[in-house]
């Protein structure tokens, strides 16, 4: 977003708390496996120990992952796990529908999907994006209420060729 550009927030996604703790335990699990080993070839315990804390933080990373999306007067953001972004101009969207459920098969973060979509995910329900130059999917804990918050301020600030047409879909 643009400093000082004053922003709603449409929709906060967590990763599915069966998901998170799945991956979070394998994580844990590979981290102690590794300091053991370690311990036991007797290559020390500051090599074992490096890699067990990094395995404890990435496991941390994912059980905390979520998908923020916003609106400003500007148009469409999306922030995923604090590092991945998305923007899109309202005169830039063209069209906002409910997309898939997603889950472990399209992972988590910033992923490139089938078609040249591009996606924010996190895992669960979705909302997909068209604007002028990429697709979105983009992970939202209640894509009805997304595409309907759109919908309300894209007739407001959209300044695209087709004001009668609402930017908004189901699938």
């Amino acid at each position: 977003m643009n400093g000082g550009e004053a922003s709603t927030v449409l929709s906060i996604a967590r990763t599915p708390r069966r998901v998170s703790l799945s991956l979070a335990g394998l994580l844990l699990a590979a981290g102690a496996f590794s300091l053991g080993i370690t311990l036991a070839a007797g290559a020390g315990v500051p090599f074992g120990a490096a890699t067990a804390g990094l395995m404890l933080v990435l496991a941390v990373l994912v059980a905390r992952s979520r998908t923020t999306i916003t609106d400003a007067a500007a148009g469409l953001h999306a922030r995923c796990l604090g590092l991945f972004r998305m923007s899109a101009e309202w005169p830039e969207i063209r069209r906002i529908e409910e997309g898939p459920v997603t889950g472990l098969l399209e992972g988590l973060g910033y992923r490139f999907l089938a078609g040249g979509t591009v996606g924010l995910l996190v895992g669960g329900p979705t909302v997909h994006v068209v604007t002028d130059r990429r697709r979105w999917l983009l992970s939202a804990e209640d894509p009805s209420a997304v595409c309907a918050a759109a919908e309300r301020l894209g007739d407001v600030r959209r300044a695209g060729p087709r004001p009668s047409e609402s930017p908004c879909r189901r699938s």
